[in-house]
């Protein structure tokens, strides 16, 4: 097991029934599961999510610096778009 898919299992191991997350495919960043929580948050199905890209709730009106913080909180100010 490679060392980035030992931390995805550890994280998946901590989570809880609120815990809204998405895994995504190392091939081709297409969702492959979704937690229930992030369901009930973005409002979609899981018909809606599974296959597509994960940033798919992204259309064409998002702002992409109001969208950017949710992506990489850690980043610093300096290196933001």
């Amino acid at each position: 097991m490679c060392a980035h898919t030992a931390v995805a299992l550890d994280y998946l191991r901590c989570t809880t029934a609120t815990s809204a997350y998405q895994v995504t495919s190392a091939s081709d960043d297409t969702v492959v599961a979704c937690s229930a929580a992030w369901l009930t948050t973005s409002g979609y199905a899981l018909d809606d999510v599974l296959g597509r890209g994960f940033r798919h709730p992204q259309g064409p009106r998002t702002d992409a610096c109001a969208a950017w913080p949710r992506r990489w909180p850690r980043a610093s100010p300096a290196r933001r778009p």
